[in-house]
């Protein structure tokens, strides 16, 4: 109480020193308060873009899709280890939602017809690729990326048997009685399994080897998600308007179709008609936690060559390093910023208190002649100098948090335009949301931290300043104060 009361009365006595601290530290309190603003609320941007994002693991051609067929497989063995493996995965307790897609090329129509993008230039489409999946729904549909218009999706019946049915784009037009018109559920497309020589002369159809037709059900009719079209998501090389669904049985059963008819008709047995390959195989996980342990369970696709070359494993956090560049900028000048900040403050408060404390000698002087112990002297001083300093600090906050808004919202547009990193079209609408979350906080345990760092640098300033003349003799002090 004795230490309290001189505390009070030399606040007091000293107005005029007393403000000047006081202004000193709301200065470097703005300065504090905008680096920790910029280092704090960094660390939960990847957090919850993983929330909203998803902890997400696929395996995907890492090649442009129009060359993803040069990595087929074509080979019974590699397709049944891979399917046998990704179908123990999508059984797995940290799996809560998995698909994988088999693409298929080699039937052909040409009753057909592809709309593209919405404009008006049509094109035969000759060469039907098929995009097989193991689930009723689809990925694309169950990501919104596409949305069925009209009729229903598969039955478990349809995706264990290898039905011949599908989903197809309303981007596709068929012809009838010489004009097209869009196709609707329950129409049979009638397609071609061709099979062609080594070399072809012409184009003619009577230099195929053998062809036959099969019927394929319409069973749904689907568009692109209109907010993801005007938003530019997918772009003509994509093709995911042009994407025809089936079962992944389905395509395995196309396949070996085809063998047989290579085997049948083809004039080498290097030559064949018709790809295999696969899409991508997407696996929803718990938590990022996991993560980690989920890779290592992919390890036999590579160590064992499954997979054939071009194939590689994804992430969600590699998603987040290539688009994170703005955010780890902020956060590596946020974390400059409050070093230099911290170390600035010890030294500039340092000088300061020394300047303002100096004419206290006689002061110390006689409370250590009194007997007054030199710690309460000491902890008087402070006790002083933190009571100017929590009040100052406590009211830069809001200004400093402001402030480092401001200089955060500066980074963001500086790094995100000057970033050399390509990015695809998904890419950046995915670093436009990590943006979009990124905010600077301001809640209590940001004032707590603030509180704790600036108390943290009060006290050692004020000990470094005052701690030479706790070590002078009272007698000495007093003789020179005297002088």
């Amino acid at each position: 109480m004795k230490i309290f009361r001189r505390v009070m009365y030399s606040l007091f006595q000293q107005k005029q020193k007393s403000l000047i601290l006081f202004c000193m530290i709301f200065v470097l309190g703005n300065i504090l308060s905008s680096a920790v603003a910029l280092s704090y609320s960094i660390k939960n941007v990847k957090q919850e873009f993983m929330e909203s994002y998803g902890t997400r693991i696929w395996v995907q051609s890492t090649e442009k899709y129009q060359s993803r067929l040069d990595a087929s497989f074509n080979e019974d063995e590699r397709i049944n280890q891979s399917v046998h493996v990704f179908d123990q995965l999508l059984k797995h307790d940290y799996v809560t939602y998995g698909d994988y897609s088999y693409l298929f090329s080699g039937l052909q129509s040409d009753r057909i017809r592809f709309h593209e993008n919405q404009n008006t230039n049509e094109k035969e489409f000759e060469n039907i690729q098929l995009w097989g999946t193991e689930h009723s729904e689809p990925l694309d549909f169950k990501n919104k990326e596409v949305i069925l218009t009209e009729g229903r999706y598969f039955t478990e019946e349809e995706l264990k048997t290898g039905a011949q049915v599908i989903l197809i784009s309303d981007s596709f037009k068929l012809l009838e009685n010489g004009e097209y018109r869009a196709i609707k559920p329950h129409d049979h497309l009638v397609l071609k399994r061709n099979i062609y020589p080594l070399y072809m002369e012409t184009d003619s159809s009577e230099d195929i080897l053998y062809s036959e037709n099969v019927e394929y059900e319409v069973i749904g009719v689907f568009k692109i998600n209109e907010l993801l079209s005007v938003q530019g998501k997918y772009n003509q090389i994509d093709y995911l308007n042009a994407r025809i669904y089936t079962p992944n049985q389905t395509v395995f059963n196309e396949a070996g179709i085809f063998e047989q008819l290579d085997e049948t008709y083809a004039q080498d047995k290097d030559h064949v008609n018709h790809a295999i390959s696969l899409g991508t195989a997407y696996f929803q996980l718990t938590s990022p936690n996991v993560l980690e342990y989920m890779e290592g369970q992919f390890e036999p696709f590579f160590q064992e060559e499954i997979l054939p070359y071009g194939y590689r494993l994804f992430t969600s956090n590699d998603i987040y390093e290539k688009i994170s560049g703005p955010v780890n900028a902020i956060e590596n000048i946020g974390g400059y910023l409050l070093s230099i900040s911290f170390i600035c403050s010890i030294l500039i408060l340092n000088f300061v208190i020394f300047f303002l404390t100096k004419d206290r000698k006689y002061e110390v002087g006689v409370l250590l002649a009194l007997g007054e112990k030199r710690r309460n002297i000491l902890l008087q001083i402070i006790l002083e100098v933190w009571m100017i300093g929590i009040i100052a600090l406590n009211l830069s906050i809001i200004s400093g948090n402001k402030l480092g808004e401001a200089f955060s919202n500066y980074l963001v547009n500086s790094s995100y335009t000057q970033q050399t990193i390509q990015l695809s079209e998904e890419e950046d609408e995915n670093q436009k949301k990590l943006l979009e979350q990124y905010h600077v906080v301001f809640d209590h345990q940001y004032v707590l931290l603030i509180n704790e760092v600036g108390s943290l640098i009060l006290f050692l300033s004020t000990a470094l300043s005052i701690g030479f003349m706790m070590q002078a003799k009272p007698k000495k002090i007093l003789l020179d104060s005297n002088k």
